[in-house]
């Protein structure tokens, strides 16, 4: 089985400061975020600081279900995450309708 390689620090640190400022945006805590995504609270502590543990430090690099529980409990969609950490895909024209992107060719 390969092994998952390990996200870029500053990919990692981007996607923690994402999910932060939009939970911080919808005005929810970190207790209520952590419930709904069905992780400990400390555990979102470490996402947000784009951590995988404290003791490690290495960078965040979560399995999709963690990712989609978070993207879940933020009201947030997945490409609302890709294109806010990543950018847009090239050659793809994004479009913003009522807080979400619609992407067309």
């Amino acid at each position: 089985v390969p092994k998952v390689p390990p996200l870029d620090e500053d990919v990692a640190r981007e996607l923690g400061a994402f999910l932060k400022r939009t939970r911080e945006a919808s005005g929810a805590s970190q207790e209520d975020v952590a419930h709904r995504a069905g992780i400990s609270r400390n555990h979102l502590q470490v996402i947000e600081m784009g951590l995988s543990d404290r003791a490690s430090k290495k960078p965040f690099n979560p399995h999709l279900s963690v990712l989609l529980n978070m993207c879940r409990a933020l009201d947030v969609s997945m490409s609302d995450v890709i294109i806010d950490v990543f950018g847009p895909p090239s050659g793809v024209v994004v479009e913003v309708v009522e807080g979400t992107h619609k992407g067309a060719n």
